[in-house]
């Protein structure tokens, strides 16, 4: 199990289209430039991965 720092990571191309795509379709109430909203630093590098039991079927 890998006990290192959770990462989020979301690519700014896919960030920069889910943006447009709010905007043409539903709107924006105070429009922000994704790209400068953009980051790859890690939220919280105090969040780590837990063991979780998988599931059993019965």
């Amino acid at each position: 199990m890998n006990r290192s720092p959770l990462r989020l990571w979301w690519p700014l191309r896919s960030m920069a289209n889910d943006y447009k795509l709010v905007a043409d379709y539903v709107g924006i109430e105070k429009p922000y430039d994704a790209e400068a909203a953009y980051t790859d630093e890690f939220p919280d590098k105090n969040l780590k991965m837990v063991e979780v039991a998988p599931p059993t079927f019965e």
